[in-house]
């Protein structure tokens, strides 16, 4: 039986780390919002300043939608086509509890995932 799951030349699973990436990259984009305070920024301003990889076309839109649904961003397509996108309070909730974590050296903030989320 084949596996639907990527695996890498060593044979190991790749899916945890595409899944802690993706999760990293939540923080990432909360914390960039959150350090623009009341303004919003659009997907060039986001993919530009924090320097996402160059994705598959449709990540990025995936990803936002994501953040919406989990209510830690929030999204407006204004008359241009073009999303806006802000921070709600749950967003800066969950990156607080992740910066508390992370000052306290909470086992859980040695995770990757944690990484450079502080950085704005």
């Amino acid at each position: 039986m084949v596996s639907r799951r990527e695996k890498s030349r060593t044979g190991e699973n790749k899916s945890p780390t595409i899944k802690t990436q993706k999760d990293k990259r939540k923080l990432i984009v909360v914390s960039y919002l959150i350090s623009l305070g009341e303004k919003r920024a659009n997907r060039h301003q986001i993919t530009n300043k924090i320097k996402l990889r160059k994705q598959e076309p449709g990540d990025f839109k995936q990803l936002m939608n994501e953040l919406v649904v989990m209510n830690w961003i929030d999204s407006e397509t204004r008359e241009d086509d073009i999303d806006w996108y802000t921070y709600t309070e749950n967003g800066r909730d969950a990156l607080n509890e992740a910066k508390k974590l992370a000052r306290e050296n909470h086992p859980l903030a040695a995770l990757e995932i944690f990484e450079d989320i502080l950085d704005f």
